[in-house]
């Protein structure tokens, strides 16, 4: 009985928590991809009962004086691309995948069963700063790809980056 007790408290804490009011998460793709994370429009926002079409991107407007608190979701099946560096401060940030992601070469780890940001600059690295209070990185699954050299992920000071095999 306590190793399934264990088991348990295990497969819960690598699944994303379902979503509340103010979330956002990437919008199911159509069309060619990758979609820019700074256009709204790649975007929905969770209204405590349906999902919306955003009017803002995550973090947009946000300081260190006016943090959100609202969790931002890569759904499986979507990829987006930060190309300008940009610091934000929200609530925490989920990469999904449906599956455990076998292989993550670029041409592989991408498609219906995983989400997947690309960090890449048009001139070199960017720099992708979440600074908010408990603002961590949940990779379940879905791929965080280094693009291009000099790349940064920042987060402050106390905050976590976890990776689990995949949102079960």
């Amino acid at each position: 009985p306590l190793i399934l007790l264990l088991l348990s408290f295990s497969a819960y804490a690598q699944s994303a928590p379902p979503a509340t009011s103010g979330d956002y998460r990437s919008k199911t793709q159509t069309g060619t991809g990758p979609f820019l994370w700074t256009t709204a429009a790649n975007w929905e926002v969770y209204n405590g009962s349906i999902w919306q079409t955003a009017v803002q991107y995550p973090g947009q407007g946000t300081t260190a004086a006016s943090q959100a608190t609202y969790d931002v979701y890569i759904s499986p099946g979507t990829e987006i691309n930060i190309n300008s560096s940009a610091t934000y401060y929200f609530g925490d940030l989920y990469i999904l995948a449906s599956n455990p992601v076998t292989n993550v070469q670029p041409a592989v780890s991408s498609g219906a069963n995983v989400g997947r940001i690309n960090l890449s600059g048009p001139n070199g690295g960017v720099n992708f700063f979440l600074l908010g209070n408990d603002q961590d990185i949940f990779i379940y699954g879905g791929v965080l790809y280094f693009e291009t050299n000099n790349t940064v992920v920042g987060l402050l000071n106390g905050n976590a980056l976890v990776v689990n095999n995949y949102n079960g």
